[in-house]
């Protein structure tokens, strides 16, 4: 039963640490840029450049949401087993 606590925290850890890592990136890529709307042709490259970006911010949003998912599942699991754990005990 000992072993059981260590591996779901491990595993939990793996998915929290995977997910720390993932909104990391999606802010970095994020950091200096704004909203803009690009009205001429002057701007082409700008507006080329912020479409760029937003396809490799759209690349990572499901990976955050099924990590995070994850890691929201894990979470719960972990809060039952120890409640089952501590109702079994008394």
């Amino acid at each position: 039963m000992e072993t059981v606590p260590i591996l779901m925290w491990t595993v939990w850890g793996g998915f929290a640490l995977a997910l720390l890592v993932l909104m990391i990136y999606r802010s970095s890529l994020t950091r200096y840029e704004e909203d803009a709307m690009y009205l001429d042709d002057s701007s082409y490259h700008h507006h080329k450049e912020f479409n760029d970006l937003m396809v490799k911010v759209k690349r990572v949003d499901p990976w955050v949401n099924v990590v995070g998912g994850a890691a929201g599942v894990l979470t719960f699991a972990l809060a039952i087993f120890y409640m089952w754990d501590s109702i079994r005990q008394l």
